[in-house]
């Protein structure tokens, strides 16, 4: 069984918000990029393809594509879901993919350590308060149930801002003040010993952030990559 991660194996993780990949041309532009990028994980969020599958693992020429279905609103649209591009190396790796939630999906990699990967996508801050707190209360439930001894990264689309917790925060913030989304994200990372790797390296402001909005192109800072804190200088 082919090892991810060792003592001398580099791998790049990412995540990305792809608003669709149900069109057969934006689709090929993502699958293409990722194999140019050297990413060998990339969680993908809102592909908003509907399937009867558990998860569904579709084959490509050097890459694999995993997801959890999608969901219809009311009116019938596809909305969300989530999944993880993998590499063939990648793939062959692959010991444990489980479905959470439509939201929530982890695939475990076997290597030296073994590494778990989340891919999560958030509900929005305007959406119902008991909704978003059920969301968390669902990634926790999966955080713990993850190894301790296992390199765990949470990546995804976590819908929050965050900003500094006190004058002694030596973090690096888009934000000055945290929504709801995020004082529940704080306390996800709290509770599971979490850190954010966004913030642990200084950039411009104009690099900060992870998300223009098409209508305002106010830019806000919602993605992140999640790390637990034992692990964060080999990761970051």
């Amino acid at each position: 069984k082919y090892r991810i991660i060792g003592c001398r194996k580099e791998l790049v993780v990412g995540t990305l918000n792809v608003r669709t990949i149900r069109d057969d041309c934006k689709r090929d532009i993502i699958e293409s990029r990722f194999l140019s990028s050297g990413v060998g994980v990339m969680g993908v969020q809102e592909h908003r393809i509907c399937h009867g599958e558990d998860v569904r693992v579709e084959r490509g020429r050097g890459f694999c594509f995993m997801s959890s279905s999608a969901w219809r609103s009311g009116s019938g649209e596809e909305c969300g879901g989530v999944g993880m591009f993998l590499t063939e190396e990648a793939y062959s790796a692959v010991k444990l993919v489980k479905s959470y939630t439509k939201r929530i999906l982890l695939v475990s990699f076997s290597g030296n350590p073994a590494l778990t990967v989340i891919c999560v996508y958030s509900p929005t801050e305007g959406s119902d308060a008991e909704e978003a707190s059920l969301f968390h209360q669902d990634l926790r439930a999966a955080i713990h149930e993850v190894p301790a001894h296992n390199v765990l990264l949470v990546v995804g689309d976590m819908n929050a801002h965050l900003s500094r917790t006190s004058p002694e925060d030596s973090g690096f913030y888009l934000h000055l003040t945290t929504n709801r989304n995020g004082t529940l994200l704080r306390d996800t990372m709290v509770e599971c010993d979490l850190v954010a790797g966004n913030h642990l390296f200084q950039k411009k402001t104009s690099k900060l952030h992870t998300f223009t909005s098409d209508d305002t192109l106010c830019k806000s800072q919602i993605d992140y990559i999640l790390v637990r804190r034992k692990w964060r200088n080999r990761w970051f």
